[in-house]
C-alpha cells in the first residue's frame, strides 16, 4: 500500500491520512470485536450492519482489500441465515493487523 498515493487520492498530506488511519485502526478493531460476537450470537442483521460500517470506511480510506472482503461479509450474511463469515472475519483481521504494522 503506498500511503502517499492514498493520501493524494484524498486530497491531504501523508501526514493527515496516517492520522486518518489511526482513527480507522481504532474504529475497526472495536467493530472487528462486535462482528465477531453478533456473528456468534447469530444477530446478522447487527453483523451485517456492522460489516457494512466497515466496508464504508474502508472504502473512504482507499482500503481496497479491507473494503472487498468487508463487502463480501456483508453480502454473504445477507445470503442467508447460515452464512459462514468465520474465514472472512479472519481475513479481516489479518488485514487489520498487516495495515497496524505499516503504520
Amino acid at each position: 500500500m503506498n500511503l502517499k498515493h492514498l493520501s493524494d487520492k484524498m486530497g491531504l498530506d501523508e501526514n493527515e491520512y496516517i492520522d486518518l488511519l489511526y482513527l480507522f485502526i481504532d474504529t475497526a478493531t472495536a467493530d472487528l470485536v462486535n462482528l465477531k460476537t453478533a456473528v456468534s450470537n447469530e444477530y446478522m442483521n447487527k453483523a451485517a450492519g456492522i460489516a457494512h460500517s466497515l466496508k464504508g470506511a474502508a472504502l473512504n480510506m482507499g482500503l481496497t482489500d479491507f473494503f472487498e472482503t468487508a463487502a463480501t461479509i456483508e453480502a454473504e450474511i445477507h445470503r442467508g441465515p447460515r452464512a459462514d463469515v468465520g474465514q472472512l472475519i479472519h481475513r479481516l483481521t489479518e488485514l487489520l493487523a498487516d495495515l497496524t504494522r505499516m503504520v
